[in-house]
């Protein structure tokens, strides 16, 4: 989401980057759905299941490596993140702890082994929907934070990245970018698992609901 400014530039002005964000959003909306509604056709609740019920028992090893894969590979961007912000943080909170303490390795490892493998065994995730919501919150700061950052950046010195970068598919490049801020298609079938009072209406609604407020909120930072 945090590159949702570089699309913008890709795109051929700023009606057209609200058009594209607009139309991807509808889009994954519309499949999120789809996979929820076909998680209620065949009482599934994950995606490797809701796979082998449609298209065949035969593949489902393909779709859980490209899940693991997929998923590993975030875990692991996840880590190194997180290790870098808690170095800066500790280094200025906690400047009297030993240096070993303090290294980012150090900071990574207890990040992996006490908050995302604790987090990757739960098969229900309803406990974290309040620190979902701060979360989101958070995230939106840090949004606003980097694209105000990167407009003043733009305003003073000029943006030499756009420059040297050809204005041919610019909008096919910033669509990329745009379905990967409303991507969480993995988890669709469990989502609709957990809902309360689930149905194929009630789950149109949240996804409806959901959607349009994280498009909202990407236009208003746009």
């Amino acid at each position: 989401m945090l590159t949702l400014p570089r699309a913008v530039a890709e795109a051929a002005s700023p009606s057209i980057a609200m058009l594209g964000l607009m139309l991807c959003g509808a889009l994954c909306a519309t499949s999120f759905f789809f996979l929820g509604y076909c998680a209620h056709l065949t009482n599934t609740e994950t995606l490797p299941r809701l796979w082998g019920k449609t298209v065949g028992p035969g593949s489902v090893f393909f779709v859980e490596v490209v899940v693991l894969v997929d998923t590993g590979l975030s875990c692991v961007a996840f880590a190194l993140l997180i290790g870098d912000y808690m170095a800066k943080s500790v280094n200025g909170l906690c400047p009297s702890l030993p240096d070993e303490l303090k290294s980012r390795r150090m900071l990574v490892a207890a990040v992996t082994i006490f908050a995302l493998i604790p987090l990757c065994l739960k098969r229900r995730f309803s406990l974290l929907r309040v620190s979902s919501i701060a979360g989101l919150v958070c995230t939106l700061y840090v949004f606003l934070y980097v694209t105000l950052d990167a407009l003043s950046y733009i305003v003073t010195e000029g943006d030499p990245i756009a420059s040297q970068w050809p204005d041919v598919f610019g909008f096919l490049r910033s669509f990329g970018i745009y379905s990967c801020a409303f991507m969480a298609h993995f988890n669709a079938p469990a989502f609709y698992a957990d809902l309360e009072g689930k149905s194929p209406v009630v789950f149109a609604q949240v996804c409806g609901a959901a959607y349009i407020l994280a498009f909202l909120i990407y236009a208003a930072c746009l």
